[in-house]
């Protein structure tokens, strides 16, 4: 009898686990290793700068078209904010003297406090007397990342050597935007990246921020 009840007990909790497993999808990627969404300015060396923005936009969805369409939008709108704060940076709109909120400002480990804001002025002052356009000109797609049903984030900067490499030859139509994230990481609809079809890539999403070089 007892070993009867044994038999069934144990036929009866390998049934509940596989039911249980069984309830649960497995997560092919996710965005856990995005950055939080905001601008940041950063230094990077005594003469040289890089500006980034992060754009979050949470779903439901889990069609992929649908998926497409959303994350092409965050792209448009992670090129805008970021266009944005470009010109609140060198118009002189974002200040970070006395005892403002300068968390968008950061520098390399090595850097003070005093280190970042006198270079962030330096920039500024460079800024506006080499260039003195407010228009952005191209900028780069650096990570994405897709978690159907959850969110779509998407990260766009431009470097100083972009900056003035330009010589005020700007493109306030975006056309010069890039992108510079892993070709079999992108889900196109037009089909310029990656080998596959747009749908099949977005089914189970993906993590375009492994690589990301750091901020």
């Amino acid at each position: 009898m007892k070993s009867k009840i044994k038999k069934i007990s144990s036929a009866f909790i390998a049934t509940a686990t596989l039911l249980s497993f069984g309830n649960f999808s497995p997560v092919l990627a996710s965005c856990e290793n995005a950055p939080s969404a905001g601008s940041k300015f950063k230094l990077t060396g005594p003469d040289s700068f890089k500006l980034r923005t992060t754009v979050q936009t949470f779903i439901a969805t889990k069609s992929a078209r649908r998926l497409n369409f959303i994350l092409q939008r965050t792209d448009r709108q992670t090129q805008s904010e970021l266009a944005e704060f470009f010109k609140q940076v060198f118009n002189g709109t974002i200040n970070v003297e006395g005892e403002g909120n300068n968390e968008f400002l950061e520098g390399e480990q090595d850097m003070t406090e005093k280190d970042k804001l006198e270079g962030f002025q330096k920039a500024i002052t460079k800024f506006n007397t080499e260039i003195k356009n407010f228009d952005l000109p191209g900028t780069r797609k650096v990570g994405q990342c897709v978690d159907p049903g959850r969110m779509i984030v998407v990260t766009r900067e431009i470097s100083s050597d972009a900056i003035f490499a330009a010589s005020g030859a700007f493109s306030p139509t975006g056309d010069k935007t890039t992108d510079v994230i892993p070709a079999n990481e992108t889900i196109n609809s037009d089909g310029n990246k990656g080998f596959k079809p747009y749908k099949s890539q977005v089914d189970g999403g993906y993590d375009g921020y492994l690589d990301m070089e750091e901020f």
